[in-house]
């Protein structure tokens, strides 16, 4: 699916050491991609608040932003949505585990989509 392709590398993005893009400003775009109803709106809200919360620390808005998500109409929203983790072992915040349960949460919508990890599908990572 072209768009959990596109979630991942906008996460991958987002979780440079440069650290693109205003919490703030995002959290506007994460509402209204969330409110959308799509698939794809849906995927890219999750990958959002899935780089974004922990940069921020999961302060309730952003939290707030995932239990939304979790309650998404599509299925495979819902189901990337519920498996994002607020708190684990890795310290939260750091880069290292918002790229790790991120990639989970987006391999898992790629799985329930029949989509896989591999490297025939021309640039990045998934195939069908």
């Amino acid at each position: 699916m072209l768009a959990a392709r596109a979630a991942e590398a906008l996460r991958s993005r987002l979780n440079t050491t440069r650290r693109p893009g205003d919490p703030e400003v995002l959290q506007g775009v994460v509402e209204r991609l969330a409110a959308h109803g799509g698939c794809a709106h849906g995927l890219f809200a999750v990958g959002l608040a899935h780089a974004l919360g922990p940069r921020t620390g999961w302060p309730p808005h952003w939290r707030a932003l995932l239990r939304t998500l979790r309650q998404h109409p599509r299925p495979d929203v819902r189901e990337a949505a519920l498996a994002a983790r607020t708190a684990v072992g890795v310290r939260r915040g750091s880069p290292h585990w918002a790229r790790t349960a991120t990639h989970e949460i987006l391999s898992k919508a790629c799985h329930a989509t029949g989509l896989r990890r591999g490297h025939a599908a021309g640039p990045g990572p998934w195939r069908a």
